[in-house]
C-alpha cells in the first residue's frame, strides 16, 4: 500500500469499483479550517486511532462508542427564493 496518494490518483481510485474506504483523521482545528471535505470519507478522531485499530472483542459497547465519537457538523439550510 502506498503511503501517499496524489489528488489525481485519489480521483481515479474513487472512480474504480470498489472504491477505497477513506478515513479522515484530521485534528478538529484543521478539519474546521479546511473549506473542503472528501465526499464519502468517514470522519474519525485521531485520538481514537489506537482503540479502533485494536478493538476489545469482549467490549462491543466500547467499540461502538469509538465509532460514534466523531464531530457532528451542523448545516444550516435556507429555502431558495
Amino acid at each position: 500500500m502506498d503511503a501517499a496518494v496524489t489528488p489525481v490518483e485519489l480521483k481515479h481510485r474513487l472512480a474504480a469499483f470498489p472504491p477505497p474506504t477513506l478515513i479522515d483523521v484530521r485534528r478538529q482545528p484543521a478539519f474546521e479550517q479546511d473549506p473542503e471535505i472528501i465526499p464519502g470519507a468517514l470522519r474519525r478522531l485521531p485520538e481514537d486511532v489506537d482503540a479502533w485499530l485494536n478493538p476489545d472483542p469482549a467490549n462491543l459497547a466500547a467499540s461502538y462508542a469509538i465509532l460514534d465519537n466523531r464531530p457532528r457538523p451542523y448545516y444550516e439550510h435556507r429555502l431558495a427564493a
